[in-house]
């Protein structure tokens, strides 16, 4: 049996079948049946599927609204997913499925811990309705170049981590990215985020061809939440408040920085790039920074390039106990 029509007497009877002829336990492979699928129980009450082991290339059910933890897991044969009104995708319900390369779930709402890790062969992910996508969702799935995710509002932790064919990723809705949510994303050049507000930890970690990033509501950039983004050559961020340790560490592309509302700069944060030479700090504050490793070799450090600070400002930026030891340039 290559594919499966799932529908509710197929389930009910395969299910019947099973516990007649070989118990519950999946230790078992069903003998009476073309060595489709070892285990499928059905619960018409709550409208689940789990599914236990199989040798499926092809599934489809308009019913189906939960698809359980593991319920396809490491189905290595499986290539289409069609499963219309499925709203909730459970934790590694598909993972391992190395060879899936079609997905169609246009009710999904959520999407859980991952669910489809590993999927090696999926190459484009289309999610209209999903809002959650959680930790490792899509992790490891190295042939996927294109995500398409309008209503998506939390980006999991690791969501799309190693993902290194990646190319394209659409979450207008987006306000928080997830700590390594896309580390690795190796083909990635260009993200815009306009709802996101936090940024955390290695969100953003060796995106080694990220050149442009639109982020104009982060309030928040975390621990090297974008360390080692090796093309990335300029960065504004018109809304951040606090930039975290290693937040742009190594950055070596990095040449130009506005920071307007800034209020916090930690530790290396813009260690190592060394090429920065104009940072812009336009705001009515001096930002707060304990040490001079913030900008730890860059040409700033070595009284290059300019720190460009409103007029009226100059002279508090000239009487501070750091900041006076950068080349501080004043703007009309």
């Amino acid at each position: 049996m290559s594919e499966v029509i799932i529908n509710n007497i197929h389930l009910s009877n395969l299910a019947s079948c099973i516990r007649n002829n070989l118990g519950v336990s999946s230790k078992y492979t069903v003998k009476t049946m073309p060595s489709a699928i070892s285990m499928m129980k059905y619960d018409d009450r709550i409208n689940y599927l789990d599914v236990v082991t199989g040798d499926i290339s092809s599934i489809y059910n308009s019913n189906i609204t939960y698809v359980r933890n593991h319920a396809f897991n490491s189905c290595f044969r499986l290539t289409n997913v069609s499963l219309p009104n499925v709203i909730t995708v459970g934790s590694y319900a598909f993972g391992n499925c190395t060879a899936l390369n079609s997905l169609y779930m246009p009710q999904a709402t959520t999407i859980q811990l991952g669910a489809f890790s590993n999927c090696s062969y999926l190459t484009s992910v289309d999610l209209p309705a999903v809002t959650d996508l959680y930790s490792s969702a899509f992790a490891d799935c190295i042939r996927l170049t294109n995500a398409n995710l309008p209503s998506l509002l939390h980006l999991g932790s690791s969501a799309f981590a190693n993902c290194g064919s990646l190319v394209s990723i659409n979450m207008p809705s987006v306000n928080r990215v997830g700590s390594y949510a896309l580390y690795g994303c190796t083909s990635l050049s260009y993200i815009d985020l306009p709802c996101a507000s936090i940024i955390e930890d290695d969100a953003f970690y060796d995106c080694t061809a990220l050149e442009s990033a639109s982020l104009p509501v982060a309030k928040e950039i975390y621990f090297e939440a974008f360390a080692d983004c090796i093309s990335l050559s300029e960065i504004y961020l018109p809304s951040a408040t606090i930039v975290r340790e290693n937040a742009f560490l190594y950055c070596s592309s990095l040449t130009t920085v506005s920071l307007p509302a800034v209020e916090q700069i930690w530790d290396y944060a813009f260690g190592g790039c060394m090429n920065l030479v104009s940072l812009y700090l336009l705001g009515s504050n001096v930002p707060a920074m304990s040490t001079m490793n913030v900008f730890d070799d860059t040409p700033l450090n070595y009284l290059e390039g300019n720190v460009f600070v409103p007029a009226s400002m100059y002279s508090l930026y000239m009487d501070d106990p750091v900041w006076h030891n950068y080349p501080i340039t004043s703007m009309s």
